[in-house]
């Protein structure tokens, strides 16, 4: 008889209780539109998260960075929000980068009156989301929690670097725009090294190595440049570039 009562019990647990069984379940789907994602959790701003704020005098633009997602061959979708000085506002880039050749095949530039980066994307989702969810789709890429880490990596136990060499010009823009040349090189311990990006009279102060996304389908990384330049009035801002690393290539 106390069997059947507990039988009873559990099914009309299971009864009432259907979406927190299907939650610890592996039936739970994947975010498949940008309309789902919690913006607030995966923003983040990796150039204050690595501790360089206090490094660049007048800094006051940190642009957010809200990843996206991956495909399985090589691409990289992620919002960037930053505050407009004098304009106000902020301007929200939506970008899909193919981290195997660099190329951007889709970009997005939305302008808004938010000065809040959570606002100011969540406004841009809803004007712009069905365009963004196409997009993804035409590129195959999957939403998913992508993780900033920092360098080195420890890949297969050997680590590897990824360094700066910048070159000033001697050129200036406007008579005070500091234009520089400078390559991202990656470096591993067995002595091998590749640059994964060139840039010549980059308008730009100084130039960081913030860190890294990895790619959950394949052995490579999008790694996150940030290029310190000179905004309205003389103050100081970050913008981010990004750049593809396949770790098991070297020539």
């Amino acid at each position: 008889m106390r069997k059947y009562i507990l039988f009873f019990i559990c099914s009309l647990f299971m009864m009432f209780n259907p979406v927190k069984l299907q939650a610890q379940g592996k039936s739970k789907k994947n975010v498949t539109s940008v309309s789902k994602v919690n913006f607030e959790k995966i923003k983040f701003n990796p150039f204050v998260k690595k501790g360089q704020k206090e490094t660049v005098a007048l800094m006051v633009s940190y642009p957010d960075i809200f990843p996206i997602g991956f495909s399985k061959d090589g691409c990289f979708a992620y919002i960037t929000c930053k505050g407009v000085d004098g304009r106000g506002g902020s301007d929200v880039v939506f970008t899909i980068i193919d981290l195997v050749t660099d190329d951007i095949p889709k970009k997005t530039v939305y302008q808004t009156e938010y000065s809040s980066g959570l606002d100011a994307v969540k406004e841009f989702i809803k004007a712009e989301g069905n365009a963004v969810d196409e997009a993804l789709k035409e590129t195959s890429i999957e939403i998913m929690n992508c993780t900033w880490k920092d360098f080195p990596i420890n890949h297969k136990g050997k680590k590897i670097s990824v360094q700066i060499e910048k070159q000033d010009t001697g050129k200036k823009m406007y008579d005070f725009l500091t234009l520089l040349n400078y390559e991202v090189t990656a470096f591993n311990e067995d002595g091998g090294k590749k640059i994964l990006a060139r840039k010549t009279e980059q308008i730009c102060e100084d130039i960081y190595v913030c860190g890294y996304f990895e790619n959950p389908f394949e052995q490579r990384i999008a790694v996150i440049i940030g290029e310190e330049k000179i905004g309205f009035e003389g103050a100081h801002e970050i913008d981010y570039e990004i750049t593809g690393c396949n770790l098991n290539v070297w020539k």
